[in-house]
């Protein structure tokens, strides 16, 4: 049998019994309607002593039932509060799980203002000019520097061709000129067919003849 269904056996002395879910009054020889809920858990004794209290009283049984409640319920209220701590200290404490390590955002590229973008464009396609005009300017040189030499071996041969003359007139004019000079004939081609040549720089035939390559002997065989 359930809680809900228990009923005390009622005796001769009136009073509060239970029925069923609820308290109900016996006048000693009949069932009254007069009912009652059944006392909490924990409820004072001096709220049970009341049970057997008749309906005429019932107001002031249920004002004492009710501050007996009241009065209960700030004991278990205080005790919680008082518990509180000692079940905080008492509670383990729990290991911190570590934080995942955030991945760092990918910093944005700044944005280039138009004006700025521009100008970085001007800038680079003027300096592309100028290295364009320094290559330029560099060939040029190199070019000149090499004309520059030949011109200076030239102008050597020149002089040299000047002074072998000078040399060559010099001897003939001299008393004691003998045939130590080749004979002077118009082309290299002529002095080699007659056996002449070939003459290097500094000997009184090479000023006669054409050096074309520039390597100092004339009228190679």
């Amino acid at each position: 049998m359930s809680d809900s269904d228990a009923v005390d056996r009622p005796s001769p002395t009136p009073g509060w019994y239970r029925q069923g879910a609820v308290l109900r009054w016996w006048d000693g020889t009949r069932w009254s309607d007069a009912t009652r809920p059944l006392p909490t858990e924990g409820q004072p004794a001096a709220a049970l002593a009341d049970a057997s209290a008749p309906p005429r009283k019932r107001r002031t049984v249920l004002a004492y039932i009710a501050v007996a409640v009241v009065a209960f319920i700030f004991g278990v209220a205080v005790g919680g509060v008082d518990s509180t701590p000692d079940q905080e200290t008492a509670a383990p404490a729990a290991t911190p799980t570590p934080s995942p390590t955030p991945t760092p955002a990918p910093t944005p590229s700044p944005t280039v203002p138009p004006q700025i973008a521009t100008l970085k464009s001007t800038l680079a396609a003027k300096e592309k000019q100028l290295d364009q005009r320094e290559t330029a300017l560099e060939t040029k040189e190199s070019t000149l520097g090499t004309r520059a030499a030949k011109l200076k071996n030239r102008l050597a041969d020149v002089k040299a061709r000047e002074k072998a003359v000078e040399e060559a007139e010099d001897s003939q004019d001299s008393p004691d000129a003998g045939g130590g000079m080749d004979p002077i004939f118009d082309t290299c081609g002529e002095a080699n067919d007659n056996g002449y040549g070939p003459y290097s720089s500094g000997e009184p035939e090479y000023p006669h003849y054409d050096d074309r390559d520039n390597d100092g002997v004339v009228c190679e065989t």
